[in-house]
């Protein structure tokens, strides 16, 4: 069956009629948990399906509903504040409810997929799986002995937590579109790609974006020992300079106040933010390159390229990336950090 509005105003239906047997402050906090982001997750499977299949709203809407049920924990365990402009749910709502809320969330988005069909069920199951294997690896860090073994766990946490989910939207326009398994296996590795660099713009924005703008509370990562992508450059700086951090006390977020000052320094020096917005504009090239390649297409990747470019101008404004914005390529690597990468 085809749907016959824009598939983002299918999709926003489909949530609201999805929490419409709950009452009272469950359904107040579903709709609120649920309502608002940028959908790139779910634009991203629209996007790559073409064709205007309600099958593909049930798939899209159980990805955000995944996707929301998580955040609602997220910052419990993190004692945010803000989340897309507002007071988190569990201040707002109470944690109690918060927590009841995010079961109801998870388990509908199963049901949902369930009637997608086998193939997406099985996929959104397993992102499911890893998604909270990775946060319970965060309360069970294993020991950390060198930089190279940080950032190894520091990378299966993001595939878990983040990219499983991209892999699945990608995955399951595949299933949709009716291609077959390697077809479906390299959709589904691009979108752990590219929610892999999604993942690492967010944590730029955490070190270098502002509240206001991006309306949620950030400054998180750094003093909680977050093992993102932009902390381990800054820490394999410092060490260049014969600076080691502790990795151990970075991991539980016990670093010495003078170690976490030179820390937070090498954060945001010019050498480290060059370094994350270059690798991103080479990463979005590399994307769009293995979407034409896979048959995926460009176009079925705008949605996510310009929630990427957003993401840089919120932690570069006024820098090298405004500048970008004003060529004719904004997602162009800057250049200026190539012998530092090599």
């Amino acid at each position: 069956m085809t749907f016959t509005v824009h598939p983002l105003e299918a999709l926003e239906r489909e949530l609201e009629e999805q929490t419409a047997e709950l009452c009272g402050a469950m359904l107040e906090l579903c709709r609120y948990a649920t309502k608002g982001g940028r959908r790139t997750r779910a634009m991203l499977l629209l996007s790559a399906v073409h064709e205007r299949d309600s099958r593909a709203v049930s798939a899209a809407a159980a990805i955000e509903m995944i996707h929301a049920a998580t955040l609602l924990q997220d910052d419990i365990f993190d004692a945010a504040e803000l989340r897309r402009g507002r007071q988190v749910a569990h201040l707002r709502f109470g944690k109690s409810i918060t927590i009841l809320a995010s079961d109801w969330l998870l388990i509908r988005a199963l049901e949902l997929a369930a009637g997608v069909g086998p193939p997406f069920f099985r996929c959104l199951a397993k992102a499911g799986t890893a998604m909270v294997q990775a946060e319970a690896h965060e309360f069970s860090p294993v020991p950390l002995h060198s930089l190279m073994q940080a950032q190894s766990v520091g990378d299966a946490i993001t595939q878990g937590k983040t990219a499983a989910l991209f892999g699945t939207a990608l995955c399951g326009a595949a299933v949709l579109r009716g291609l077959g398994t390697d077809d479906q296996n390299r959709w589904k590795a691009l979108g752990v790609e590219m929610g892999r660099t999604y993942q690492w713009a967010d944590d730029c924005i955490d070190l270098y974006g502002a509240e206001a703008a991006a309306g949620k509370t950030l400054g998180h990562d750094l003093a909680a020992g977050c093992l993102t992508v932009p902390v381990l450059l800054a820490a394999r700086s410092l060490e260049r300079q014969g600076m080691p951090i502790c990795l151990e006390d970075l991991r539980s977020g016990q670093l010495a106040p003078s170690e976490l000052l030179r820390l937070y320094a090498s954060v945001h020096s010019t050498d480290v933010a060059t370094q994350m917005e270059d690798l991103l504009r080479s990463r979005c090239q590399a994307h769009r390159k293995e979407a034409n390649a896979s048959g995926l297409g460009v176009t079925a990747v705008q949605h996510w390229t310009a929630d990427i470019l957003g993401r840089l101008e919120l932690c570069f404004n006024g820098g090298t990336t405004r500048q970008n914005l004003n060529q004719k390529d904004p997602l162009q690597p800057t250049g200026a950090s190539r012998e530092q990468h090599a």
